[in-house]
């Protein structure tokens, strides 16, 4: 899985809700926010395009694993396994 190309499309999604939807539904629904979780604590970024994310994965160090997007009712989830962190890239209503 290209985690970029997933960002991507997540970030397109929400530019085609913004053409035609309100703002704020299309940040519940298409937000894409990235967390860092380490020893020292949670870490939250607002992702508003594919490098956002080369940002916050090089404070995780080297990337171990990528596990698939997972997608609930109102979400979609990637994880991001490193060394010595966790990165977990979500659309819509943040809930971790």
């Amino acid at each position: 899985m290209n985690l970029y190309a997933v960002v991507s499309r997540w970030l397109q999604e929400r530019q085609r809700c913004l053409a035609t939807g309100d703002a704020a539904t299309c940040d519940e629904l298409y937000m894409v926010t990235a967390f860092l979780i380490t020893q020292g604590g949670v870490y939250v970024y607002d992702v508003k395009n594919p490098s956002d994310v080369s940002a916050v994965l090089s404070k995780c160090g080297r990337v171990e694993r990528v596990e698939y997007e997972t997608c609930g009712s109102d979400y979609c989830t990637v994880y991001v396994m490193c060394g010595s962190a966790t990165v977990v890239i979500e659309r819509g209503v943040p809930g971790l």
